[in-house]
């Protein structure tokens, strides 16, 4: 028993469109369009939350490299404690 999915067997029937819309590679001109877009107003979003992120792990390393210090040689992860 071999299982189709409903969508294949409909965009295998469906009429190829014009080529003058498309470009080389089947994407519309309004889907580049629409990617160049989203690209250039979520890359700031996206250095944004990788800049915090940074800054949090440099602060959460910072904090833990204080802790150690504060405890000295003999706290509770050291080897000879």
């Amino acid at each position: 028993m071999s299982i189709q999915l409903r969508a294949l067997r409909l965009g295998l029937r469906t009429a190829p469109r014009e080529a003058s819309v498309k470009g080389s590679d089947g994407v519309s001109v309004c889907g580049r369009l629409l990617q160049a877009t989203l690209a250039i107003y979520l890359l700031p979003a996206l250095l944004i939350v990788l800049l915090v992120g940074g800054v949090g792990l440099i602060i959460l390393a910072v904090g833990q490299l204080a802790g150690r210090i504060a405890r000295g040689p003999t706290g509770p992860d050291s080897p000879a404690g």
